[in-house]
């Protein structure tokens, strides 16, 4: 039986799908993969990433890699679930510092945040562009629509803020919304008013 066919018995829980067998040299292996693989993934996309490049570029053969993950799918499950680990670990470590009010601890989160995200951005991009996907370009209209209703309110002066970043916070607020629909099944109805009144006065 090879590797491939071997590891082909992993279940489907992308932190299972690396093998749990052998010594701490296996776990380091495993990581110098995901590592390798974060770096394709980025430079190729997660379509034309290929598992000999991935070997490649970890500096071992092709067979080592099926001897840790069953394909390229379950090594970019690991990838994702180590990197979801790693983030929402750091994101527990901010919310667990007790001192400073509400906006100290809220600056606290979000710095965690965009610090791994700066840390690990050429794979978050990749990311960003699967999740897009075939409606990117429909995104981008939106997104422009937006910017030019944002930059009249600024002109006018109904706005203070930078326009750039007013322009990003408002399609963020109007993709949020649609998530939380997603998640909640529609539990009640988005209220446009509410997202203006947000929009313009904040959370505070």
């Amino acid at each position: 039986m090879n590797a491939r066919s071997s590891s082909a018995k992993a279940v489907s829980n992308p932190a299972k799908r690396v093998s749990k067998t052998g010594s701490g040299v296996r776990a380091a292996t495993s990581e110098a993969i995901l590592r390798a693989a974060e770096a394709v993934f980025a430079d190729s996309g997660l379509r034309d990433a290929h598992m000999s490049a991935i070997a490649a570029r970890a500096g071992m053969a092709v067979g080592t890699l099926y001897n840790h993950f069953e394909d390229r799918e379950a090594l970019l499950d690991g990838l994702l679930a180590l990197r979801r680990r790693e983030l929402l670990d750091r994101l527990d470590a901010a919310l667990a510092v007790g001192s400073g009010d509400f906006r100290a601890r809220l600056t606290r989160v979000a710095q965690a945040y965009f610090d791994y995200f700066t840390e690990h951005r050429p794979f978050f991009y990749i990311l960003l562009e699967g999740e897009i996907g075939a409606c990117a370009a429909m995104r981008e209209e939106i997104y422009r629509r937006l910017e030019r209703l944002v930059r009249r309110g600024a002109r006018d002066g109904s706005l203070r803020a930078d326009p750039e970043l007013a322009t990003a916070m408002l399609m963020g607020m109007l993709r949020a919304l649609k998530m939380r629909d997603f998640y909640t099944r529609g539990s009640g109805p988005i209220s446009v008013e509410k997202l203006v009144d947000f929009f313009f006065h904040g959370a505070a």
